[in-house]
C-alpha cells in the first residue's frame, strides 16, 4: 500500500466532508484488509508525522493538519454563495483554522471562544485574506517545539 496515496485520500476526504474517513472506508477504497490500513495509519503517525491518531488508537485520526479528525473548539464554517452546502470543518488551533479556507478554496468564518473570558469569537476569511479584526492569536509554544507534544500545542 502506498502511504502517500493513502495520505492524499485522507486529506481529500477531510476537505470534501469535514470528517476523517474510517478504517473501513479506507479499506474498501483500497480493497485491502482493515489491519493493513491500521498499520499504514500507525506508520503515517509515528514515522512520517503526517497525522496524529487518537491516543491509544490505531484507527481514529485525531489530527491531519490543518484538519482535526474530531470535534474541537475551532469550527470553520463555509460562507458565501457556496455555503448552501453547509460544509464545515474542525481545526486543532487558530493557526490551522486559518489555513483551511484557502486550502479548500472557500470563504469561511472561524468560530471559537476566547480562552480567557469565554466570549464568542469569530474571524472571517474572505478571498484568502483574514478580514480586519481586533482579535489576537497567542501561541504559547514556539513552533519549533510543537511536535514535542502536539496534542497540547
Amino acid at each position: 500500500m502506498d502511504r502517500a496515496d493513502l495520505r492524499l485520500r485522507i486529506y481529500q476526504h477531510l476537505a470534501d466532508t469535514g470528517r476523517a474517513p474510517s478504517v473501513a472506508e479506507l479499506a474498501r477504497a483500497d480493497h485491502v484488509p482493515p489491519h493493513d490500513i491500521e498499520d499504514a495509519l500507525v506508520t503515517l503517525a509515528t514515522e512520517d508525522h503526517a497525522l496524529v491518531l487518537v491516543p491509544g488508537s490505531r484507527s481514529q485520526i485525531w489530527m491531519a493538519s490543518p484538519f482535526a479528525g474530531v470535534v474541537t473548539d475551532f469550527e470553520v464554517r463555509e460562507t458565501g454563495w457556496a455555503a448552501r452546502r453547509a460544509r464545515h470543518w474542525y481545526a486543532n488551533c487558530i493557526w490551522d483554522a486559518l489555513a483551511i479556507p484557502p486550502l479548500v478554496g472557500v470563504d469561511a468564518d472561524i468560530v471559537t471562544a476566547c480562552p480567557d473570558c469565554g466570549d464568542d469569537l469569530r474571524v472571517s476569511v474572505q478571498d484568502d485574506e483574514v478580514a480586519p479584526t481586533d482579535a489576537v492569536a497567542h501561541f504559547a509554544v514556539p513552533a519549533a517545539a510543537w511536535w514535542d507534544d502536539i496534542g497540547h500545542t
